[in-house]
């Protein structure tokens, strides 16, 4: 996992987290809402909270037909500001390449 950034903008929509990891797992990422948001377990599990798959158009579709119904509006609409404002911050390609080089290993 070290071709990752410190930092990396994944977007993520989930309520159910991981509150502890299996013995011998490495968390790779974690979030101020998730302390386990991502981690692996020699090269055999990889897990990740965030959805890489989900772009922009999606993630936008998706936080509004659940406003308020299953999200919050106080967590969707900064959200649904900050995807307009900074629509390229997304590094779901670079991830992507992550998790194939993970499983060619």
């Amino acid at each position: 996992m070290g071709n990752l950034p410190k930092e990396l903008t994944l977007n993520i929509c989930h309520q159910d987290q991981v509150l502890q990891v299996p013995e011998g797992a490495k968390v790779y990422a974690k979030s101020d809402f998730c302390e386990n948001a991502g981690f692996y377990i020699k090269d055999k599990v990889l897990t990740m909270q965030a959805h890489p798959e989900f772009l922009v158009d999606f993630i936008e579709a998706l936080l509004t037909a659940r406003r308020d119904l299953t999200i919050p509006k106080e967590f969707v609409d900064p959200a649904l500001l900050k995807l307009e404002a900074e629509p390229d911050s997304l590094q779901s390609s670079q991830f992507a390449e992550t998790i194939r080089q993970f499983f060619l290993r």
